[in-house]
């Protein structure tokens, strides 16, 4: 996952460079992306394999490594964290793979201090080089608990369910990633559409729109019990009122916990 990201950073830096993105192509390619040992038409474009016309392309793996190139370009003006988000979201879907996704965008932001794109890349190639990452410890789907004491740990609320930590960090505690107020709640359309199929059972009692919305609110409490219970130590707690997403700047509500029930 580091790689991938790594390499997309890599030919960012240097999108006409046919070499640097013959080794994207053949980077990616090994982890399953696209098609491999196609690296060699690339590096031997006679114009910048960036700038070639798509429908002059017939292999269909180069195509849309092409394609996928040229959107990473294009979304180079994000703010370094949140591009490594959506490189990474884009490639891995899995919870796990989510979780790592977002600390390695934590990585990239703690590193990317001074803005020097070039600077944060000369330090991400320096730490792919080492066994560890600064004391970040990757999540896999069998833990060895003993050899993940004092390393900083990132993961949903679900998957936190039978651990336990000495400190728990909850972020970004706004009513709009994880609303508890019946009164303000929106109703997703996965929901409706569940009551819609379960509606088909004669038997079955179609829940209102108030009840869905109720029920939705005690699922999401149990869930921030599940999450407050995992602290042996120290608990925190944050929010923000404002919130950036892509570059722009959003007001967000706190959650009412810090009003109701903290």
């Amino acid at each position: 996952m580091f790689n991938t990201i790594f390499s997309i950073l890599q030919f960012i830096q240097k999108p006409f460079d046919n070499e640097v993105l013959a080794n994207t192509y053949e980077k990616l390619a090994e982890l399953g992306f696209y098609k491999q040992r196609l690296q060699l038409e690339i590096k031997n474009s006679e114009i910048p394999f960036i700038q070639k016309n798509v429908d002059d392309i017939e292999n269909n793996s180069l195509s849309q490594f092409l394609w996928d190139m040229r959107y990473w370009l294009n979304s180079s003006t994000l703010p370094l964290e949140e591009l490594v988000i959506r490189i990474g979201l884009f490639y891995y879907t899995s919870d796990i793979e989510k979780s790592n996704v977002y600390l390695i965008a934590i990585l990239v932001k703690r590193l990317n201090s001074t803005g020097d794109f070039d600077l944060t890349l000369q330090r991400l190639e320096e730490l792919s080089k080492r066994p560890s990452l600064s004391g970040f410890k990757f999540f896999s789907e069998e833990e060895d608990k003993d050899a993940i004491k004092g390393k900083v740990q990132i993961m949903t609320l679900h998957k936190s369910k039978g651990d336990e930590f000495d400190y728990v960090f909850l972020p970004e505690m706004s009513e709009k990633s994880l609303s508890i107020d019946v009164n303000k709640a929106k109703l997703k359309s996965s929901s409706t559409f569940m009551e819609e199929v379960k509606g088909f059972n004669p038997n079955y009692k179609k829940k209102t729109e108030l009840e869905l919305k109720e029920f939705n609110s005690e699922e999401t409490l149990r869930l921030l019990y599940v999450a407050i219970t995992r602290a042996q130590r120290k608990l925190y707690i944050t929010t923000s009122s404002k919130t950036k997403s892509f570059g722009k700047e959003i007001a967000q509500e706190p959650s009412i916990i810090f009003d109701n029930i903290l």
